[in-house]
């Protein structure tokens, strides 16, 4: 519904970046569900990666709802400290 909203109003920024977010999101959860037939760094390493980065594109789209700034580091440093501790930890 948010692609929809964007398509018929481009000037509305929110409604793309809640579009892309929820999309995003959407696909992490996707292959979440995909877990035990995909591989493991895929489905959890990708899947909540996707999520994280659904998130935070949702919260930029708050804020340009309501015309703050935009911390896109803010955004997107969940999904960077997620895939430091995911990928960067040793497996045991």
């Amino acid at each position: 519904m948010m692609a929809v909203s964007w398509f018929f109003d481009k000037k509305s920024k929110e409604a793309a970046f809640w579009a892309v977010g929820y999309s995003l999101m959407s696909t992490g959860q996707m292959l979440q569900a995909l877990r035990g037939i995909i591989p493991e760094s895929i489905g959890s390493g990708l899947g909540v990666t996707l999520i994280f980065v659904g998130i935070g594109i949702i919260m930029l789209g708050f804020r340009e709802f309501d015309n703050f700034s935009k911390p896109y580091a803010e955004a997107l440093a969940p999904s960077l400290v997620w895939i430091a501790l995911f990928f960067g930890a040793p497996q045991i």
